[in-house]
Order: C-alpha cells, then structure tokens, then sequence
C-alpha cells in the first residue's frame, strides 16, 4: 500500500511538473505580433488553464504535505496549513508574471495558430457551449485526476510484476 501511495505520489508530482517545469524553447524566436500575443493572452486566460493549473497544484501541494507531515510527524497543522498558502501564493504570482508559466505558452500559440484561429477559439469560448465546458473544467479535471489516481492503483501493480519478470528472464 505505501508503494501504491509513493507512486500516486509521484505521478501527481510528474503532472504537475509537466504543467509548472516547461522547458524554455531555445533559439531565436520571431517576433510575435503584439495584438496576436494580446489575443493568446486572453484566449489562455479565458480558457479555463489557469484554474487547471490552481487545482493540479493544490493537489500536487496536499500530496506533498501529507508526506511531509508523515515524514515530520511533530510538525505542528498551523506550519504545514502556512506552507500550503505560501507555496500556493508564490506559484499563483508565477503564473502571469512576465516570462511566467503562461508567457512560455504564447511562442507555442503563436507557432500552431494563426491569429484568425485565436480568434475563432476566443469566439468558441465566448458561445454557450465554450462556457459551459469552460464552467465544467475544474470539475472534469478534478473527476479525472481521481479516475487516474484510482486507474494507476488498479494497474500499478501488474505493471511492478510484469516489469520484474521481464527483468528477471
């Protein structure tokens, strides 16, 4: 059981690596157009990402907290609550600051999407089927990290098993 929790563990930790740890592109980079950048900008903000970004880190946060405190059992409930808001603080001021979490995801935008495409996608959003499943998202997202927690225990162990035979022959 404390295998399956350290895996969850980590499996949360690695997707929310993936979201807070997006390698730099390197090279040179065009310019981006100012009213495109403008227009990415908005698109991310109201696409629902940043609210993803809140719930995984919460999530990836709370994971790490618990075994923070099993690890520290003395560590007092009002020092683990400072260090969730702190953490959360610093990775929410993170998000928009410039050159920030988002900021990385305008080049990327920019290099699959035209400016037309970005605008069409802000219209999506902007129709009432774009806003309910942007008023769904954090709900689906939070239903979906506990089906693949819930998915990962149910197969963690076959894969341990298959994993070492294979190694073993």
């Amino acid at each position: 059981m404390q295998r399956i929790k350290k895996y969850g563990f980590l499996s949360a930790l690695s997707i929310i690596s993936l979201f807070l740890f997006i390698p730099e592109v390197h090279g040179e980079n065009p310019p981006i157009d100012p009213a495109k950048k403008a227009d990415i900008h908005r698109l991310i903000k109201m696409s629902g990402m940043s609210a993803q970004v809140d719930i995984m880190s919460q999530y990836t946060l709370s994971q790490y907290l618990s075994l923070t405190r099993a690890k520290y059992p003395g560590l007092s409930p009002d020092i683990v609550s400072i260090m969730k808001e702190k953490c959360l603080e610093e990775i929410r001021l993170n998000l928009w600051a410039p050159g920030g979490f988002f900021d990385r995801f305008v080049p990327m935008y920019d290099k699959y999407f035209t400016r037309q495409e970005v605008l069409e996608l802000i219209e999506f959003h902007e129709s009432p089927v774009g806003k309910k499943i942007l008023s769904l998202q954090p709900v689906l997202v939070k239903e979906g990290m506990s089906i693949g927690e819930q998915w990962s225990k149910d197969i963690l162990m076959d894969i341990i098993k298959n994993v070492e035979k294979r190694i073993i022959e």
